[in-house]
C-alpha cells in the first residue's frame, strides 16, 4: 500500500489508505471511512518509545505528515503501533481519543522542532569520541542522556535527516 488505496471489507464498510512518510518512506496511515478512527503505526513518534528518541528519516515529510494527519484525517480515535513518551516520559496508551491524539501529534510536532533546532548546533561535524558523535552538541541542548546505539538507533537517523548532505535534507533546518 502506497496511499490513494480503498479496502473494501464488505457491508459498507470501507478503509482508506493515507501516505504518512516521514518515519519511514513508505509509512501509511489506515481511516475507517466514516468512523475516523485512524492506525498510524509507528508514524507518529511524539518524543519516543522506550529509548526515548523520536525516529524519523526524513524530517520534512515527518513534519508534513503530522500536519496532514492533524488537519486532514483529524482522528477521533488514533492506534499507535506501541506506547509513545509524552514530554515527561509518561507513556500514551496504544488507543487515544480525540483529544489525546490531538495531544500526541501537538507533541509529534513540538519534538520535531525541538530536533531541529538542536539540529543546527551540528552544522559541522564533530567526532569527539562520546557516543552522541557527531550529535553531541545535539544532545546536550535536548537533554538526551538515553542510550544512543539502542536497536534501532532513532537518535541518529533522526539528527542524520537534518544533515545537508542527507537526501531528504529540506535546505533550511527550520522548521516551516
Amino acid at each position: 500500500m502506497d496511499g490513494g488505496e480503498t479496502i473494501d471489507l464488505g457491508g459498507g464498510a470501507t478503509v482508506s489508505v493515507h501516505a504518512l512518510p516521514g518515519h519511514t518512506a513508505g509509512s501509511v496511515a489506515y481511516r475507517i471511512d466514516g468512523q475516523g478512527d485512524v492506525f498510524v503505526g509507528d508514524a507518529v513518534q511524539v518524543h519516543g518509545a522506550a529509548n526515548g528518541f523520536p525516529g524519523y528519516a526524513d524530517p520534512a515529510a515527518y513534519r508534513a505528515s503530522l500536519r496532514y494527519l492533524r488537519d486532514e484525517l483529524a482522528p477521533r480515535r488514533l492506534y499507535l503501533g506501541h506506547p509513545y513518551r509524552r514530554a515527561d516520559g509518561t507513556p500514551y496508551g496504544v488507543e487515544l481519543d480525540a483529544a489525546q491524539a490531538r495531544e500526541a501529534i501537538g507533541q509529534s510536532l513540538d519534538a520535531e522542532a525541538a530536533v531541529a533546532e538542536a539540529a543546527c548546533l551540528c552544522a559541522v561535524r564533530v567526532d569527539d569520541g562520546s557516543p552522541y558523535a557527531p550529535f553531541a552538541a545535539a544532545a546536550a541542548r535536548l537533554g538526551y542522556t538515553g542510550d544512543p546505539t539502542s536497536e534501532p538507533a532513532p537518535f541518529f537517523t533522526s539528527l542524520s535527516g537534518y544533515h545537508p548532505h542527507h537526501p531528504h535534507h529540506d535546505d533550511t533546518g527550520a522548521t516551516p
